[in-house]
């Protein structure tokens, strides 16, 4: 996945530069990237624990 990009050659140490700690990073974004929760089933992802069937609060 970074190794992929245009850039990657400034991570492995690119004109005498220190490389940095790949695994890391794929690590972060792989992190970053999956949603910490996820939505029950049925259950509209911007949905709020407020919102109560019948109630026309905004973001209902």
């Amino acid at each position: 996945m970074v190794r992929e990009v245009k850039s990657a050659p400034l991570l492995f140490g690119y004109r005498g530069a220190e490389a940095v700690d790949v695994a890391a990073i794929e690590d972060l974004i792989t992190r970053v990237a999956e949603p910490a929760e996820r939505p029950a089933a049925g259950q509209p992802p911007w949905s709020s624990p407020w919102c109560w069937p019948g109630w026309t609060a905004p973001g209902c």
